[in-house]
C-alpha cells in the first residue's frame, strides 16, 4: 500500500540508507551503531528516571512493528515460559487483549500473530 506517491529525495535517501546499513546484531557486526544505541536507551532511561545501568531497549522501524514487541514482551512477562514451553503451558485456553475502538490497527494484527488472544474493543 503506498501512502503518498514517489518523491526523488526521498528515493536518493533510500538509496544511501540502504548502501550504508549495517546489520546492527552484535557489537563485532556494527561496534559504533551498537554504542550509538547503547547511549540512547541510557540517555532515555535517565529522562524517565531509570537508573543508568538498569533496562534495555528496542528501535523498531515502525508503529506496527512496536505494538507487535509489545504485545509480546507482555505476554512473556506475564508467562516466562511460555518462551520454552509454548502456550501449552498452564495459562487459560486464551489470553485477553483490550484495546480501544480508536486504537491503530496493527493491535488487532499484534494479536492474531501472536496467537491464542481474545480482543475487546472498548
Amino acid at each position: 500500500m503506498c501512502w503518498s506517491r514517489w518523491d526523488p529525495y526521498g528515493i536518493m535517501a533510500e538509496l544511501v540508507a540502504t548502501a550504508m546499513t549495517t546489520p546492527m546484531t552484535t557489537y563485532e557486526n556494527a561496534p559504533v551503531y551498537t554504542l550509538i544505541e547503547e547511549e540512547l536507551f541510557r540517555a532515555t532511561r535517565a529522562r524517565i528516571g531509570y537508573p543508568g545501568a538498569i533496562g534495555d531497549g528496542m528501535l523498531c522501524p515502525g508503529g506496527s512493528i512496536s505494538i507487535i514487541s509489545a504485545i509480546h514482551v507482555a505476554k512473556v512477562f506475564k508467562y516466562p515460559e511460555v518462551r520454552t514451553k509454548g502456550l501449552a503451558i498452564d495459562t487459560p485456553k486464551r489470553l485477553t487483549g483490550y484495546i480501544s475502538r480508536n486504537a491503530h490497527y496493527s493491535f488487532n494484527k499484534g494479536f492474531n500473530l501472536q496467537g491464542h488472544f481474545t480482543v475487546i474493543v472498548l
